[in-house]
């Protein structure tokens, strides 16, 4: 985004960590920074069950988990509902995501860019997990981190749910 050596970069943010305008969390690469006063949520609380239970305002919740009505899982601290799973999903919503996806589906073959412009289209609007990702485009969860999941997050197109813990297998992107 802009046009500065990654060490002069480190070098301002963690001068900006000094003076108390930033905040950080994590080590080397994995550093994140962020607003003092911002809580960024972790996996673990959003998923962790009864422990943060009353964190979370799922759509028609049942005791057993997303219902059929469900469109996903808010959390305070997200703005978006995080899909994880396709099971319980409102069937037109369903039915949604598989028609977006539909195109990755009907061919191995497709290019770069339609398929960075299909995932941005699926995670728009809501969190979606790699997991539900892979099903949807019917490829597995390394290609579609690897080869597209992270650079779109590098260009600045999707967002991570949780960017203090890019690696958790519960990660979420939205664009």
């Amino acid at each position: 985004m802009i046009k500065i050596r990654s060490h002069d970069l480190t070098l301002a943010l963690q001068k900006l960590v000094k003076t108390g305008f930033l905040e950080s969390s994590g080590h080397g690469r994995g550093t994140v920074y962020y607003i003092p006063g911002v809580e960024l949520p972790t996996p673990d609380e959003v998923f962790a069950g009864e422990a943060t239970l009353e964190k979370l305002k799922p759509l028609d919740l049942s005791s057993d988990g997303l219902t059929e009505s469900s469109e996903g899982l808010e959390y305070d601290g997200l703005d978006f509902p995080i899909i994880h799973t396709l099971d319980g999903l409102k069937t037109k919503l369903r039915e949604r995501l598989e028609n977006i996806a539909e195109p990755a589906k009907a061919s191995r073959k497709i290019n770069k860019q339609e398929m960075a412009d299909l995932i941005c289209s699926l995670c728009n609007g809501r969190f979606l997990g790699l997991k539900v990702l892979a099903v949807l485009l019917d490829r597995s969860e390394s290609y579609l981190r690897q080869g597209h999941l992270n650079p779109l997050v590098e260009q600045g197109r999707l967002r991570r749910a949780f960017p203090t813990t890019p690696n958790d297998p519960r990660q979420a992107y939205t664009s």
